[in-house]
């Protein structure tokens, strides 16, 4: 009967050991949930506040784009009706667009496109034979 008494007592010393190694254990992780707690606020409170900012950033650029938008639509109607030396010079425009992407289709090999695009520039660019005659 000692030796189950000594045996009982040991293991009540082991058991002890054990749950005091768990309890510090506990402790410790406790210690470190808090400090990961508190770095996640901080992680989402500069996550709210760059998302904030990627909305403004995104509200102005889209101010911005209509402002262009609108300015670029002004100024192709404020060309349209520009002369100068009896040539209007939305007309000049158009014709040299034409040409020009006529001059690229031929450039890369797509030659029946670039005359066919070349042949549909020949209106707005008639025009401009007009003025000189």
């Amino acid at each position: 009967m000692a030796l189950a008494s000594v045996l009982v007592v040991l293991d009540d010393f082991g058991t002890r050991d054990a749950t005091a190694a768990a309890q510090s254990t506990l402790s410790s992780s406790t210690a470190r949930l808090a400090e990961l707690r508190t770095e996640l606020a901080h992680a989402q409170q500069r996550l709210g506040g760059a998302r904030r900012t990627d909305r403004a950033v995104v509200a102005e650029f889209d101010a911005d784009q209509a402002a262009l938008s609108s300015a670029q639509t002004a100024l192709a109607h404020d060309e349209a009706g520009i002369r100068s030396g009896g040539v209007d010079l939305g007309q000049l425009d158009r014709c040299l667009d034409d040409v020009e992407q006529a001059i690229n289709q031929m450039a890369v090999g797509q030659n029946a496109g670039g005359l066919g695009t070349l042949r549909a520039s020949s209106s707005a660019c008639a025009v401009l034979d007009e003025v000189e005659r």
